[in-house]
């Protein structure tokens, strides 16, 4: 009998521990900074999710913020790394180059910038200095960052391009072992620039979850790419602007993710429409509603309905009755006695004579 395995998902749509791959998947697919491992004891994943657990303790993989959740869940054979292939025809992508510079990088008089290209005099391009420790690695990511802020969310897939060997690395090859060993490197020591990679991994799993692409490509730098060289230039300007004060990277991940969720509570308490039905050939009734009542009304109809802001007015306030066309007029049964009845009204020439003399 095969032994039972425990997937602990600490964060995912449903946090918990669950017994299948099937239960677990449902909760971490599709979201980029889904956090989750598989144990062999239930203890050991509580235990991992109430952030007790060591790194060793656990079996099996976890998934990474930026590869599939299937890819994570052992797929591959260790340590392969498998990398996307380049984006061929970009028709229908929207295209953005990301860069950052530094001058005497890392150094006590070290000045970085961030530079993101769209096009020529575009109004979407930035220039602006690198904000708290000046290094070339956290102007690079920085750039990308400020791209994910500043874009609006579309449908339409997003392309950026980096000459940034060490942006690539971080999210196609470090990145699962990182979120494995709770962001420590191999000799224990805290990733750097760990709260700027996990604000990035929260800024994807937004737009993946309102349905947009991102994609991250490698460019070679200084190659005579036109938009790569053009990010560059923005990022040296923005390397001699004025300093700037570091940014609380936790408090804004914690925003983001808590707007995105309140969102989607919003989308999934909003009623859907009322399904309609077709009563009968005049009217369209909402399901659920008592038929409207019809008021009688005179034999003889108007040529044109009157038309004016009350009538106008009056019709919007009623909407369960639709009216689809003008509703024919039955015609009356009349018997003999009506005829008779009728006849006897009508005056005769001495009767009409008679009358018009008194």
């Amino acid at each position: 009998m095969a032994k039972p395995k425990y997937y602990a998902v600490k964060v995912g749509r449903a946090p918990g521990i669950y017994t299948t791959w099937a239960e677990c998947e449902a909760q971490v697919k599709g979201s980029h900074a889904a956090r989750y491992k598989k144990f062999d004891s239930r203890e050991e994943a509580q235990a991992w999710i109430a952030g007790n657990a060591s790194p060793g303790k656990a079996s099996g993989s976890t998934a990474s913020s930026f590869e599939s959740a299937a890819q994570q869940n052992g797929s591959e054979s260790k340590g392969t790394k498998r990398k996307r292939a380049d984006v061929s025809d970009e028709t229908g992508w929207d295209v953005v180059y990301s860069d950052g510079a530094s001058k005497g990088n890392g150094g006590e008089h070290a000045k970085a910038g961030v530079g993101v290209w769209w096009g020529h005099d575009d109004s979407k391009n930035i220039a602006e200095r690198c904000p708290g420790v000046q290094t070339n690695n956290r102007a690079e990511l920085i750039a990308i960052v400020r791209i994910l802020e500043t874009t609006p969310h579309s449908k339409r897939p997003l392309l950026i391009k980096t000459d940034s060997q060490y942006c690539r690395n971080c999210f196609e090859s470090w990145m699962p072992k990182w979120v494995q060993n709770n962001f420590t490197t191999a000799n224990g020591a805290p990733v750097m620039n760990e709260l700027i990679i996990k604000y990035i991994a929260a800024h994807l799993d937004a737009r993946a979850r309102r349905g947009q692409q991102v994609r991250l490509q490698y460019v070679k730098a200084h190659n005579g790419e036109e938009g790569n060289e053009g990010a560059d230039r923005l990022a040296n300007i923005g390397a001699f602007m004025a300093p700037v004060a570091e940014r609380d990277w936790a408090r804004l991940q914690a925003e983001l993710e808590g707007g995105l969720q309140a969102e989607l509570n919003a989308s999934a308490e909003r009623p859907r429409p009322t399904p309609l039905e077709v009563a009968d050939d005049n009217v369209v009734r909402i399901l659920g509603e008592s038929p409207p009542k019809v008021r009688k009304t005179s034999a003889v109809v108007a040529d044109k309905p009157k038309s004016g802001p009350k009538i106008q007015a009056k019709l919007a306030t009623t909407p369960s009755f639709i009216p689809l066309k003008s509703p024919s007029i039955p015609v009356p049964h009349i018997t003999p006695e009506d005829l008779a009845e009728y006849a006897n009204c009508i005056l005769d020439d001495d009767d009409l004579l008679a009358e018009l003399s008194d």
